[in-house]
């Protein structure tokens, strides 16, 4: 049985076969047949060039791939290569890794929460959002300056969680990060 797996371009459900000695071969369960969006396939190490880190290029793009809590926890580990608990968000992701996203912007118009899990409802504070980061996580904050305490101490500094991985620069409306 193959089951939750993504098999881009290979693969239609539900498909009954008889094997060769005559047992039915039954592949049902939760199959996805698309592309996988992994966040920078080029780059399979990410930026520091070892495996089994946040920044794998490997990884599924958390805003963007049809595998994000798409699998099942039967059969699964409780972390992923990362460590990263399993599961992230409302489900475990297919693959070896587990993603999830806060987001954070200092200005958003028509902000109408504050709970990091998209840019309308973004964290106005990157302080405020680390911890919501646990492992696994990706935060992705908007253009904006950004300061590890409500004063100017400059002996300060912000703490990410392990296995976090920090990407800024955004506009505030993406979908995907480049």
């Amino acid at each position: 049985e193959i089951s939750y797996c993504d098999l881009q371009g290979g693969f239609q459900e539900p498909s009954i076969s008889t094997g060769p000695s005559g047992s039915t071969i039954v592949d049902v369960v939760g199959n996805v047949d698309a592309d996988p969006v992994f966040a920078d396939a080029s780059n399979p190490l990410g930026i520091d060039g070892a495996a089994f880190t946040p920044d794998d290029g490997l990884r599924i793009d958390p805003a963007a791939s049809p595998c994000v809590d798409s699998g099942t926890m039967s059969g699964t580990p409780d972390h992923d290569v990362t460590g990263a608990s399993r599961p992230i968000g409302s489900g475990v992701d297919m693959g070896a890794y587990e993603v999830g996203v806060v987001f954070v912007a200092s200005s958003m118009p028509g902000r109408i929460s504050e709970d990091g899990q998209s840019w309308q409802t973004a964290f106005a504070e990157l302080r405020d959002a680390l911890p919501s980061a646990v492992g696994g996580y990706e935060v992705w904050v908007a253009e904006g300056t950004y300061l590890p305490s409500a004063g100017s101490d400059p002996g300060l500094s912000f703490h990410p969680p392990s296995n976090t991985a920090i990407y800024g620069g955004f506009a505030g409306d993406e979908t995907q990060r480049n």
